[in-house]
């Protein structure tokens, strides 16, 4: 038999996805335009199941034998590069009411679900967490909508995020007491100047934001009496 130079052909493929293993060759002669093959090549990448773990494997020669007037003569090795799969990552939605000015200790957990999944896996391993600008290190972020976001999560291993679906998180404002300050007037005088003051900051605010103004009915005309 004349000898072939048999190349198995690289491939990347991703985990859980099974590719064909190729392979080219050199060598023919007399006016041949093709050898006869028997038997597959193999890679420790590829199981019965599904693919290996993440990483590069070689492709190697396997049972790949050729019949008649050829045989092989020269054999290279192939890789298989293994990538992982993708991951798509909810964020859970926090239906319970969050107040302006929350302790950290009772902030709610953030948790996701995902979906992707392959080669009969029944749980993926992740790292980090996701997070809110919310929900801060001291407290909670000001009053309005806020996102979930990422934040540090990510999938090890087999698996990798490629998609993250963000959910809303609602911080309800803090309620303030205002309470007017008793003020005294003599009958025929002035006015005095109504102030008040505020109770019930929280998240370590030393000020709210208050417009407006107070009134009362007394005026410098008015009776002796309490208003």
């Amino acid at each position: 038999p004349a000898p072939l130079d048999v190349t198995a052909t690289s491939r990347s493929t991703i985990y859980g996805t099974v590719p064909s293993l190729q392979y080219t060759y050199t060598g023919l002669v007399n006016g041949d335009t093709n050898a006869s093959f028997t038997g597959q090549l193999a890679s420790s990448g590829l199981t019965a199941t599904g693919t290996s773990d993440v990483g590069q494997y070689a492709i190697t020669q396997g049972t790949l034998a050729v019949s008649g007037n050829y045989k092989i003569g020269s054999w290279h090795d192939g890789s298989l590069n293994i990538a992982p799969a993708p991951l798509t990552v909810t964020a859970n939605s926090i239906n319970s009411p969050i107040r302006y000015g929350t302790a950290p200790s009772t902030f709610p957990s953030l948790s996701y679900t995902y979906t992707g999944l392959v080669n009969g896996d029944t749980s993926a391993a992740f790292t980090g967490a996701l997070a809110s600008d919310g929900l801060t290190a001291t407290g909670t972020g000001h009053a309005g909508h806020h996102l979930i976001t990422i934040g540090t999560l990510a999938a090890t291993g087999n698996y990798q995020i490629t998609s993250f679906q963000n959910r809303g998180l609602d911080i309800q404002k803090a309620d303030l007491v205002i309470h007017g300050d008793d003020k005294y007037m003599t009958y025929g005088g002035d006015v005095p100047n109504l102030t008040y003051t505020v109770r019930g900051l929280v998240n370590g605010d030393t000020t709210a934001v208050v417009s407006g103004a107070l009134t009362t009915d007394a005026t410098s005309s008015s009776d002796v009496g309490r208003y």
